[in-house]
């Protein structure tokens, strides 16, 4: 076992480790190729929030239920309750169709 033979042998590991390299960069190139459509698409989204973003926020001034009238107050209070039982009502019936679509036969209800 001569210096040749040791010679060749810490080359050939020297560049089997760059074969090795080569192909873990190779697969480091693919997985950034498919991430950079999502990346395009993510950066236009970022750019329209960061637009929305610098856009003046315009708040309505609230005013007092003194300074309203009666039937003001009365159709705000009845619209409100509308809505919070039209709310219900789909939580409700979102409820009941999931519950008619359970397998009483799955493993984790036994």
């Amino acid at each position: 076992m001569g210096f040749w033979f040791w010679f060749f042998i810490w080359i050939a590991i020297a560049l089997l480790a760059l074969v090795v390299y080569g192909y873990i960069l190779a697969g480091l190139v693919a997985k950034a190729k498919k991430l950079q459509a999502p990346a395009t698409r993510l950066q236009s989204l970022a750019s329209a929030l960061q637009g929305k973003m610098n856009q003046a926020v315009e708040i309505e001034e609230l005013t007092p239920a003194l300074e309203q009238t009666a039937e003001q107050v009365f159709s705000r209070q009845k619209a409100r309750s509308k809505a919070n039982r039209k709310r219900k009502e789909e939580r409700e019936r979102r409820l009941v169709n999931r519950l008619k679509d359970i397998d009483f036969d799955e493993s984790r209800l036994l």
